[in-house]
């Protein structure tokens, strides 16, 4: 029996193969730009990372005048039972702040941990608590990574603010908020006398936040209402965006004596980023050209080495498309 001496770098020598079967190597390639088109196409766009930073805010309120008072009754007892959600539930740190009346104790959890899980685990936490006769507390649950991705302006010359106010409450948000891929809605600077009253029907994904006098908008140097669109941490920016400027383009003509104008949106910078990047992509192309063939002199091979730099890029997008990566600051 002869024993082959060869090498298992020589029996799976990649490249033989590849020149030994050309029409199986150039069937795997177009197959990897194909399965890489489709990828790129699904690839979500965003501004961050797709990482999230779970953080849960318990906000206190206790009949207690006095900060040592409520240091001892109400923050004290709060961590005590918060401190029990550390190990398991991925708690990282609590640190706390309290006031005369009010406590705010502030937990945020390692990077990727469910924010939902820890926010009920908090929940469960805090039903054990015993607080003074009167106390009342809300959980908050926060996540750092969403953020505003448009904002709009409502201007009128004929209305009051608190005329806008009314017609934002009424008309606007609560189309804004059944937008898919939006998390909720804020009004900034409304006029901290008018009485606002949240939409009669409302969703269980949809929250329209309205905050009366805890926040001012000036626009031209007068006094003005505006509104955040706050994203889902797992949308898509561009599409977020692109579907609420259609829905605001349908209202506009209802809103005879108001006029909607774009304050500030994440979707020009990232569409700068992306074209900036496929610009540079392809000069990198056109380069590997002009440089490579005055050495090689050989436009056969001049153009394999060209194909490479956008075949392994598609590659690189099936990878990031199994993966769950979006296309932003970073991976761009």
């Amino acid at each position: 029996m002869q024993i082959s001496n060869k090498s298992l770098r020589e029996r799976l020598n990649i490249s033989r193969i590849a020149i030994q079967y050309p029409w199986l190597t150039l069937g795997f390639w177009i197959a990897v730009m194909v399965a890489g088109l489709f990828a790129f196409s699904s690839l979500k766009y965003a501004l961050l990372p797709d990482v999230t930073f779970p953080v849960v805010v318990v906000n206190a309120e206790a009949p207690l005048t006095t900060v040592l008072e409520m240091e001892s009754k109400v923050t004290e007892p709060l961590e005590s039972k918060l401190q029990t959600l550390k190990g398991e539930s991925g708690l990282d740190g609590v640190r706390s702040s309290t006031y005369p009346g009010r406590s705010i104790v502030t937990l945020t959890f390692d990077v990727g941990t469910s924010l939902e899980k820890s926010t009920e685990r908090v929940k469960q936490a805090l039903d054990a608590a015993k607080l003074p006769k009167g106390s009342t507390y809300k959980i908050t649950p926060i996540n750092l990574n969403e953020s505003s991705t448009i904002s709009y302006a409502l201007v009128s010359s004929k209305l009051s603010l608190s005329q806008v106010t009314g017609l934002a409450q009424t008309q606007v948000l609560p189309a804004i908020a059944q937008v898919p891929g939006v998390l909720k809605v804020e009004l900034l600077g409304v006029p901290a006398e008018t009485s606002i009253k949240e939409p009669a029907q409302k969703s269980a994904a949809e929250e329209v936040i309205l905050a009366p006098g805890t926040s001012a908008v000036r626009l031209n140097g007068k006094a003005a209402l505006a509104f955040e669109v706050i994203k889902r941490s797992d949308a898509n920016t561009l599409e977020v965006v692109k579907k609420v400027e259609n829905v605001v383009k349908q209202l506009q003509p209802k809103l005879a004596n108001v006029r909607l104008s774009v304050a500030a949106t994440q979707a020009g910078y990232i569409r700068e980023a992306t074209s900036a990047t496929i610009d540079a992509l392809a000069l990198a192309i056109a380069l590997s050209v002009i440089v490579i063939f005055p050495f090689l002199w050989n436009w056969k091979a001049t153009l394999i080495s060209a194909l490479a730099i956008p075949t392994s890029l598609l590659g690189t997008f099936i990878v990031m498309a199994i993966f769950g990566y979006n296309l932003e600051t970073i991976t761009l």
